[in-house]
């Protein structure tokens, strides 16, 4: 229905975010539900150094992460409901498993 598309349309395909505009001491960041995000900023992550769990939910679109530059203070990467997302973050052979494999928990499906 129209309400819908509307709704969609407003998300954009792009999450632009600044990590200056969260506090330095967010611990958790779930990112749930933009049917038409693309890609995260890597300015998201900037400022996040306390982040320790990460997760991201029901973004079919979303096909790219900037894996170098999430913080070194992450124990759990959690990715649901994005398939590309999910094939790149594939346990040993991934695109981006070389910067996840320090990640003590990291749940892609």
């Amino acid at each position: 229905d129209d309400e819908e598309e509307d709704e969609e349309g407003v998300a954009g395909s792009s999450f632009q975010i600044d990590g200056k505009l969260l506090p330095t001491s967010l611990v958790l960041l779930r990112i749930e539900d933009f049917r038409n995000l693309e890609k995260l900023s890597s300015k998201l992550f900037q400022n996040l150094a306390s982040l320790e769990y990460l997760q991201i939910w029901g973004c079919p679109r979303l096909k790219s992460l900037p894996v170098q530059r999430l913080p070194p203070s992450i124990k759990k990467l959690l990715i649901s409901g994005s398939r590309k997302l999910t094939r790149k973050c594939e346990k040993g052979k991934g695109k981006y498993w070389p910067h996840l494999a320090h990640i003590p928990d990291v749940q892609c499906y």
